[in-house]
């Protein structure tokens, strides 16, 4: 009896090692990701595209105005425009204008705006983003030697030199005895 357990219990062993090996769906397949119905039709198909370049950009608009953003609502479109002199940012919309600029035509294939600004036409194009991080800005420069400001350091108490709190004293009250 002992010995038809101890194969019953290998061969059902067996069988499920043998089912989870042959079966794609469970076993370490690697054509499930390309097969799934969850993911999108090109999932994993990397696409190269290339961004134009920008056409001259040397010009009095180009120095003072980057190109940094579109949204198309309702079938026109609205254009994002920073101001680098004054630090300001814009949304204009096609043929119109904001500030002394107006957007004048705006090219999707090539990504670029045609801007009109104190009687000077030029075209932008729209900036990309780039990986290099932002610069931090330091306040004051490191002391040698001291180890920068930690949450130790910011949130330590003020210490108190001389303890000036107002005692007031206490007060008894006796009531007289009730007979």
């Amino acid at each position: 009896m002992q010995k038809m357990q101890i194969s019953l219990k290998t061969a059902i062993t067996t069988f499920v090692v043998a089912v989870f090996i042959s079966n794609p769906l469970i076993g370490n397949n690697l054509e499930l990701p390309k097969n799934s119905p969850f993911l999108p039709h090109n999932y994993g198909v990397k696409k190269v595209t290339t961004r134009p370049q920008p056409v001259g950009g040397n010009g009095l608009i180009s120095r003072q105005i980057e190109f940094r953003g579109i949204i198309e609502l309702g079938g026109s479109y609205r254009f994002s425009l920073h101001n680098k002199k004054e630090n300001k940012g814009y949304w204009v919309s096609e043929n119109e204008g904001s500030n002394g600029i107006k957007a004048i035509n705006y090219n999707p294939q090539s990504m670029s705006l045609t801007l009109s600004m104190n009687g000077t036409i030029e075209q932008l194009t729209l900036i990309s983003a780039n990986e290099s991080p932002l610069p931090v800005a330091v306040s004051a420069p490191p002391n040698k030697g001291a180890s920068p400001p930690g949450p130790a350091t910011l949130a330590a108490p003020k210490p108190q030199t001389t303890n000036k709190a107002r005692v007031v004293p206490r007060r008894r009250v006796i009531l007289p005895k009730k007979n």
